[in-house]
C-alpha cells in the first residue's frame, strides 16, 4: 500500500513511532536523557553500598565503572542497560519484613507472567504484520517496517529473570537467601514496568492498524505480581 493510501491517522502514528523506537531518529537523545536520570539515581545508592561493604561490592564496582565508561563512549543505550543490572544488584539488600509466606501466591504469578508474555510477544507479531502489509508496496515506508521489527526486537527486555526468581522464592526455605530472590524478583519486575511505559510499548495498544493489548496486558499482570511481593 502506498503512502498516501494510508489515512491521516495511521500516517501520524507511524511518524511518531519512527522517531521514539531505539536505533531510529531521536532514540539517541532519548537514551541519553534516560541514563542521565538513572544515573543521579544510582550515584548515591551505589556510593552508599561501597561504603557499607555491601555483599557484591565487587560486582557493583564493577557494573558502575562499565556503565560510566559506556556512556562517556557515546553508548548511552548501553549505559542504561548496564545501569538496569547494577539496580538489581544493589536490591540485594531487602529488609527481613519483605519474607514472603505464601508460596501459592508466588507459583500462580509465575504461570500469569509466562501466560502475559506468550500473549504480549502475539500482539507485537500481529502488529508488525499488520505495519508490513500496508508498507509492502511503497519503499518510502522502508523504515516504519525496519522499526516495527526493532520494537517486536525490544520484547527480549522481557527475558525470564523474573519467572526465575518467583519459581526459587517457592523453593528456598525463609530467610536470607529467599529474601535476597524477592528483592531480585521486584528489581526485574520494575525494570520490565519502565520498559511498557517507555515511548515506543505506550504507543503500541493505541496504533490504528490492528487491536492489540500488548502495553496493557503486561502491566496489568505485573501489578498484580508487585501486589503478591509486597
Amino acid at each position: 500500500m502506498a503512502l498516501e493510501q494510508l489515512t491521516d491517522q495511521q500516517i501520524n502514528f507511524l511518524t511518531n513511532f519512527v522517531t521514539k523506537v531505539p536505533g531510529a531518529s531521536g532514540a539517541g537523545d532519548a537514551a541519553a536523557a534516560a541514563w542521565a536520570k538513572l544515573q543521579a539515581a544510582l550515584e548515591p545508592r551505589v556510593t552508599a553500598a561501597l561504603k557499607a561493604d555491601h555483599p557484591e561490592a565487587t560486582k557493583i564496582r564493577g557494573a558502575w565503572g562499565m556503565a560510566l565508561d559506556k556512556a562517556e563512549a557515546g553508548d548511552a543505550e548501553g549505559a542504561v542497560k548496564i545501569g538496569q543490572r547494577l539496580e538489581a544488584l544493589l536490591g540485594t539488600e531487602a529488609a527481613a519484613s519483605d519474607i514472603p509466606t505464601n508460596v501459592v501466591a508466588f507459583q500462580k504469578s509465575r504461570i500469569m507472567w509466562i501466560s502475559a508474555k506468550r500473549d504480549m510477544q502475539s500482539g507485537l507479531s500481529n502488529f508488525r504484520k499488520a505495519v508490513a502489509d500496508q508498507a509492502s508496496d511503497d519503499e518510502d515506508l522502508n523504515d516504519i517496517v525496519k522499526a516495527a521489527d526493532t520494537l517486536v526486537a525490544e520484547f527480549d527486555a522481557f527475558d525470564t529473570r523474573l519467572e526465575d526468581q518467583l519459581d526459587k522464592i517457592t523453593q528456598t526455605p525463609e530467610g536470607p537467601d529467599r529474601t535476597k530472590l524477592k528483592s531480585a524478583a521486584k528489581a526485574a519486575l520494575s525494570e520490565y514496568m519502565t520498559t511498557l511505559n517507555g515511548p515506543f510499548f505506550s504507543m503500541i495498544d493505541s496504533n490504528p492498524f490492528v487491536s492489540v493489548n500488548v502495553a496493557g496486558r503486561g502491566r496489568q499482570s505485573l501489578s498484580v505480581i508487585s501486589a503478591a511481593l509486597s
